[in-house]
């Protein structure tokens, strides 16, 4: 698992970079554009929309795998450091492709995506084998 993760770590980060600046240079585009910028007080932008909660359900089952061999085997040093090692990089991916899809205004990671990750991972704990 770890190794999976690694490569989609490491994919996710050059989707991640190339999207910011991407976005930086359409964002220059669009400045030139528009010409001056409105008055501050003009409140927030008409019609701009809320992006949907990012769903870490296709990740469950490989979450409650770990969390199922840290309780059936927690003296095992080795089943559980590499249990811990693969939530930890199961995590990596999830959150840097959460940012590289742009979830929250302006890309990058929100508090509600990493709430729904804790949510989801908590779900998976039967016995607080996490905490």
């Amino acid at each position: 698992i770890s190794m999976i993760c690694e490569h989609h770590l490491a994919l996710a980060k050059a989707v991640n970079e190339g999207s910011k600046a991407r976005r930086r240079q359409l964002e220059a585009k669009f400045l030139m554009d528009l010409g001056p910028m409105p008055s501050k007080g003009m409140g927030a932008v008409a019609g701009a929309r809320r992006e949907a909660p990012v769903s870490f359900e296709p990740l469950r089952g490989g979450v409650e795998a770990c969390t199922a061999v840290l309780r059936m085997h927690p003296d095992c040093v080795s089943l559980v450091s590499a249990s811990i090692q693969a939530l930890s990089d199961i995590r990596a991916v999830s959150l840097e492709t959460a940012a590289a899809a742009g979830s929250g205004a302006g890309g990058g990671l929100t508090g509600e995506t990493l709430n729904s990750w804790r949510k989801m991972l908590h779900m998976c704990e039967e016995k607080g084998e996490i905490s």
